[in-house]
């Protein structure tokens, strides 16, 4: 009974030896072999995802370089007209000049302020004009300084001297209690040219509108006014755009009919966000020096690439240009969203990067960088 049993164990351990331990080891090499086909799987996914960013980050390189070059080149006769300047592609901000560690901002590289500091301050014209003020603010004489301030209107030479003297002439006008007349010169003031401004940039036609509207009159003039400067310019200065906004919640007080007052609001959503991105504007030109622009330049040889930086709450893309042959280099700045955006809609490209992305600026998110950090 003994020795039965005994080999009853020996099959039973010949059967283990022959049949499930070849099975056990074949389990586990499949096993093995099944993990390494997940790990391999999992690292040629992340390849080629990095592989699509890389892709995918240099073809929104080439678009940016692109938009630079571009607005570099429209940029050879810029610095008479930044303000007003509008630029080469619908993504792009803000251009800019650089000046030595400075970064300028379109409105203070106005030349125009400059001619117009020079007319004003002509020697014949600014005598005139000291005499009338004199007689207007330190004798208190209102009736003869209207007739010093009219001297000087009608004896102006440049369509700015004329303005800036007549806009002298209607304030003593009003202080002289001969308000009609006053007015009457103010709206002669509201028609002239956006470019007829004082020395600081703001046109002449906008003090005028808050004189008229402290009468509750010239609302469809003013208005009208407003919506020219905002389609006109692409940058105002803080000053004129503080000033607009005053203007246009006056408006909006006192508008006659319903359509004004719609025009006015509208405008003032306008003014609002163009607020928002001079903060940011300025913001950027205090940060301009930490950014390093200047210094990835000097150092452009030893690097593969350009350099574009993002920056702000609105994130947007900023990149120095090499300046033109005998010009100042400029800052090029992109919206990032946008540029994103109008990628995406390329033709071709949804094919050349199938699937689903979303692109995202910032630290804490998931995700695969387009490019090397700085």
């Amino acid at each position: 009974m003994a020795v039965r049993s005994l080999g009853h164990r020996k099959q039973i351990l010949l059967f283990l030896l022959a049949v499930i331990l070849p099975s056990l080891v074949l389990v586990v090499f499949t096993l093995r072999m099944m993990s390494q086909e997940r790990e391999l799987a999992q690292k040629r996914m992340e390849d080629e995802r990095h592989r699509t960013a890389r892709e995918i980050g240099q073809h929104l390189l080439v678009r940016l370089e692109k938009i630079k070059l571009q607005e570099t080149s429209a940029a050879s006769d810029w610095s008479q007209s930044l303000p007003k300047r509008d630029y080469v592609n619908p993504e792009v901000v803000l251009v800019a000049l650089i000046d030595g560690r400075q970064l300028i901002l379109p409105w203070e590289a106005d030349l125009r302020k400059k001619e117009v500091q020079k007319l004003l301050n002509n020697s014949n014209y600014i005598q005139k004009i000291r005499r009338a003020e004199n007689e207007e603010f330190a004798r208190k004489d209102f009736s003869r300084a209207v007739v010093l301030y009219r001297q000087s209107m009608e004896t102006a030479r440049e369509p700015v001297q004329r303005g800036y003297a007549r806009l002298q002439l209607a304030r003593s006008l009003t202080k002289s209690h001969r308000k009609k007349e006053a007015l009457a010169h103010y709206r002669n003031i509201l028609v002239l040219p956006s470019s007829v401004t004082d020395e600081y940039g703001i046109p002449l036609s906008l003090y005028a509108a808050g004189r008229l509207l402290e009468e509750s009159t010239g609302h469809k003039e003013i208005i009208e006014l407003i919506g020219t400067e905002l389609e006109e310019k692409r940058w105002l200065s803080p000053t004129e755009s503080y000033l607009l906004q005053d203007l246009v919640e006056k408006v909006i007080k006192t508008a006659p009919d319903a359509s004004i007052l719609e025009a006015a609001k509208d405008y003032h959503r306008m003014i609002q966000e163009h607020l928002r991105k001079l903060e940011q504007a300025l913001e950027l030109q205090g940060d301009f020096q930490s950014l390093a622009l200047l210094t990835s330049q000097r150092n452009q040889a030893e690097k593969l690439e350009p350099v574009w930086v993002p920056y702000g709450d609105v994130t947007w893309l900023v990149s120095l240009a090499p300046p033109l042959a005998g010009s100042k280099p400029l800052l090029v700045v992109v919206q990032a969203q946008n540029i994103f955006a109008s990628l995406k809609s390329e033709r071709g490209f949804s094919e050349t990067f199938p699937g689903e992305f979303h692109f995202v600026m910032g630290e804490g998110f998931e995700g695969e960088s387009l490019g090397p950090k700085r």
